[in-house]
């Protein structure tokens, strides 16, 4: 897994319950989320000065010092994608719209994060202080809402309805059941 930097510690539950209010600010009832309708409407109409781009690799090494598939900048209050993960996330690819939510994820969980002297994390690092890792977490939530995954009887399934990656799909699969198992002991 990419490491990313040393947040504040957030558990899966607290990220779900972020993503939830996301989710909940909409009557998608546990239908597909239009990641990139989001980014493009909904963001800019709630944050007045939120703004989205869409960058080439050339635009976004330059303007960020990496060629990186998506970048949340805080201090510019916006989101970028790359060019090629837009398209393909307007395409339906869940691993691009998996790129959108993440940074989705970096916006709502790290906007009050000390933006100087980030350290880096590392291995030794617990995952729930890693950006990367609560981005993650988010993106699958926003994704996969687990409150409704559990009504699909097989990740194939759940994969095709959110327009998601066999991975997310799976995950989400795994935790819907240890869920459901907690709630039956």
């Amino acid at each position: 897994m990419h490491r990313g930097f040393i947040v504040s510690p957030r558990s899966k539950q607290a990220i779900r319950a972020t993503a939830h209010r996301l989710l909940d600010a909409f009557p998608l009832g546990g239908r597909k989320v239009p990641v990139l309708q989001l980014l493009e409407v909904w963001m800019p109409s709630i944050e007045e000065d939120f703004s989205f781009e869409i960058l080439d690799s050339a635009e976004m090494f330059q303007r960020f010092g990496q060629d990186a598939e998506g970048i949340t900048c805080h201090k510019e209050n916006m989101i970028a994608l790359r060019t090629d993960v837009y398209e393909r996330a307007a395409k339906g690819v869940g691993r691009d719209r998996f790129t959108a939510a993440h940074e989705l994820g970096h916006y709502f969980l790290h906007a009050n994060e000390a933006q100087t002297m980030m350290r880096q994390s590392s291995f030794d690092t617990k995952a729930y202080c890693d950006s990367e890792w609560q981005a993650n977490q988010f993106a699958r939530e926003l994704l996969a809402d687990i409150r409704h995954v559990g009504r699909f009887p097989t990740m194939d399934a759940i994969a095709a309805h959110y327009g998601v990656s066999y991975e997310v799909a799976r995950i989400q699969f795994q935790e819907a059941k240890k869920m459901t198992l907690g709630r039956a002991i």
